[in-house]
């Protein structure tokens, strides 16, 4: 009875009992299920269209906007992040495990590229823009250089 439930040809990975108790009790609820052609509830623009599952970082402020039907796990909890959804940096930030469309994961693309554009963490990030600016270019050097000077002494 179970297998009913998977559309054939879906869902092929599925490698252990938490991703298929994940994926049955998704596929249960009548109004969140995806069908046998990948149609389902989009997390970020709430249509039902063409779907897939994806790994993004949110806020909870934006976390709240969305519909939550089409939520499939928060996999961990962060006390700061990049949110893809309003493109900055912010507190309170969990990686989500949901569905969307191709808009809108072409959307979370646009901004993850924006963020690469930027540089790395030390280059975005406003508390590292923050140090760089108190401590000069070598803010690096000399956060951190007092950090293991007792380990070269003893």
């Amino acid at each position: 009875m179970d297998s009913d439930l998977i559309p054939k040809g879906q869902f092929t990975g599925i490698e252990n009992d938490a991703q298929r108790r994940l994926i049955l009790g998704h596929q249960k609820n009548e109004f969140t299920r995806v069908d046998k052609h990948q149609e389902g509830l989009c997390f970020g623009c709430s249509k039902k269209t063409f779907v897939m599952p994806t790994l993004v970082d949110i806020c909870w402020k934006c976390i709240q906007n969305k519909p939550i039907q089409a939520l499939l796990a928060i996999v961990s909890k962060n006390p700061w992040g990049y949110c893809f959804f309003c493109s900055k940096y912010t507190h309170h930030v969990a990686q989500i495990n949901a569905h969307f469309c191709i808009a809108c994961t072409k959307r979370i693309r646009a901004s993850h590229k924006n963020l690469r554009h930027k540089g790395d963490m030390f280059q975005a990030d406003p508390f590292w823009i923050y140090q760089r600016k108190q401590w000069g270019k070598d803010y690096k050097e000399l956060m951190w250089q007092d950090t293991f000077d007792h380990l070269i002494r003893s």
